[in-house]
């Protein structure tokens, strides 16, 4: 056996072999007669490859193609969204080829991974502010149902038109098999952080502890001994729940690690290379990116967590029980401007006209559903999607094309129906939720009213139409907002300059007049993406 035997160069594998028979045979030794056999024993190349080399003397060549490239491959047309990604520092290939299969790419992980290798110098270099300190904590486990971490992280979420805005990120992972749930707020004051807790204990149910940091919210200070004075709001709020809360040690986050982790993994997976609008938008977005986590494996647990969690951690974590107590967590407290309207998350709503008090009690989930049925008591109120077609796919593909239900509003079923009774309209949304799809026209020849979730930014161009005409929505009975269809919503505009000047001229005094004079149906009722109510 010859000393390179184990050696991958071909010439040297062919060489070694051909003076090998060379020794053996003497002077008897002839290159153009050698035995292919033998030749084909001792290096393991195939006859064919041996006669090949054999014409040119066995001595290896590069392939004639060599060094030759594509005009066109797999990623020719979605090499721009990658390369915003690099710039942008997003090197994660899952995260790279999950946005490129948005866009419609259709080649493999791997092709994705060796464009991001090749082009590295696309990403921007990372600031090193301190050096590092090494792994200063011991890694732990608890029990199923025992601990869930809790804490908050601030992101910068782009929007479609170039800027951007901060919101804060509420985080709450199960450290037993990595269940997660997060949830985006303006800010995080301590209203904001009891609606994420309740809103994650109805996600993955109620732990024995939470471990958290030490934040103003939930503990104030510590006593001489270092026992926790908890801030009193908080206090109430972890007896009305039924569970304990541990603090890790000041400047410790890694005691935390998991969630620190997943604010992290948020902010480089879930926001990286996306747009959202509104902070309804990115909740929206938010819960189904949960779920599809939830439903994967991960590595780090080696569980997929939400199998894990209804098999182990739902067997010892209890139930949240919705009770009158925690309605005045889920729905704060707001007053009531001088002109009908009050503040909360940053845009205004109106207060119906029959409402007398000088405070109200808001809520940011299932507010405009609540209200639909106050005002449609014996209907049934369910929700309505509109089927979401992958742009990359032409438009005659068949049913491969679909890939999901947004929902688009509500529809309000015929008295004494249910959903039940529509079997071609029912689909369900993406946290399960049973629904109705198809169109206005489809919709209405069942004889189901349709309501659309109304954009914020509508809403804004018609309380600059009221202002400027000085007329208002409390002007409407509840007959006349029941009648309100969504041709009147759709066909709203801001006043241009013509009928600015025909509304400072005759001033109408009614609502009915105001629309009379636009050559556009305007009103003031109507529904946004935060599923609030709007009466402005």
């Amino acid at each position: 056996m010859h000393e390179d035997a184990t050696c991958n160069d071909l010439q040297k594998i062919i060489t070694q072999a051909i003076n090998e028979i060379k020794q053996e045979q003497g002077e008897n030794f002839n290159l153009a007669k050698i035995n292919l056999a033998e030749l084909e024993r001792r290096t393991g190349l195939s006859r064919s490859r041996l006669r090949h080399l054999k014409e040119n003397n066995f001595i290896v060549t590069p392939h004639g193609r060599t060094g030759q490239k594509a005009t066109a491959t797999v990623l020719t047309g979605y090499s721009g969204i990658i390369d915003g990604l690099l710039r942008k520092g997003v090197t994660n290939s899952s995260v790279c080829f999950e946005r490129l299969q948005e866009a419609g790419y259709t080649g493999g992980l791997t092709t994705v991974k060796t464009y991001i290798a090749d082009h590295r110098d696309l990403v921007p270099p990372k600031r090193q502010l301190v050096a590092p300190q090494g792994n200063r904590g011991r890694r732990y486990q608890t029990a199923p149902g025992e601990s869930y971490q809790m804490d908050w992280g601030f992101v910068r979420v782009d929007t479609n038109t170039g800027a951007s805005y901060k919101v804060a990120c509420f985080a709450m992972i199960c450290h037993h098999c990595g269940e997660r749930y997060i949830e985006f707020f303006p800010n995080a004051r301590q209203e904001n952080l009891f609606i994420g807790m309740l809103h994650a204990f109805t996600y993955m149910g109620i732990p024995h502890y939470i471990l958290t940091d030490n934040m103003k919210s939930v503990v104030i200070r510590r006593d001489p001994e270092g026992h926790p004075i908890w801030q009193k709001d908080y206090k109430v709020f972890m007896e009305t729940i039924g569970f304990q809360t541990k603090l890790c040690k000041p400047r410790h986050p890694f005691t935390k690690g998991k969630v620190e982790r997943l604010i992290r993994f948020v902010k480089d997976n879930f926001l990286a290379g996306r747009v959202f609008g509104t902070i309804t938008e990115l909740n929206l977005e938010a819960i189904g990116w949960c779920n599809r986590q939830n439903s994967i494996y991960h590595k780090a647990v080696d569980c997929i967590p939400c199998e894990k969690h209804q098999e182990d951690c739902m067997a010892v974590a209890s139930v949240l029980t919705k009770t009158q107590a925690l309605a005045f967590y889920l729905c704060p407290e707001r007053k009531i401007s001088f002109d009908g309207f009050v503040h909360y998350e940053g845009r205004r709503f109106g207060v119906p006209y029959w409402y007398t008090q000088k405070t109200c009690r808001i809520r940011r989930d299932s507010f405009a559903r609540r209200v639909l049925t106050s005002i449609y008591p014996d209907n049934s109120i369910v929700p309505w999607g509109m089927f979401q077609l992958n742009s990359g796919m032409p438009e005659t593909a068949d049913d491969n094309q679909i890939i999901g239900i947004s929902p688009v509003g509500y529809a309000i079923l015929p008295t004494g129906n249910s959903i039940q009774d529509y079997p071609d309209l029912i689909s369900y949304l993406e946290d399960g939720e049973p629904c109705v799809t198809g169109g206005c026209w489809e919709l209405s020849t069942h004889l189901l009213k349709t309501i659309h979730l109304y954009p914020v930014e509508h809403i804004d161009n018609l309380l600059k139409l009221q202002r400027a005409t000085g007329i208002y929505a409390n002007e409407l009975s509840p007959d006349i907002l029941r009648d309100i269809t969504w041709s009147n919503i759709c066909n709203s505009t801001l006043l241009n300059n013509t009928s600015r000047m025909l509304f400072h001229e005759l001033k109408p005094k009614t609502f009915k007049g105001m629309v009379a004079l636009d050559s556009s149906s305007h009103n003031s009722f109507s529904w946004n993406k935060t599923g609030v109510l709007l009466i402005s």
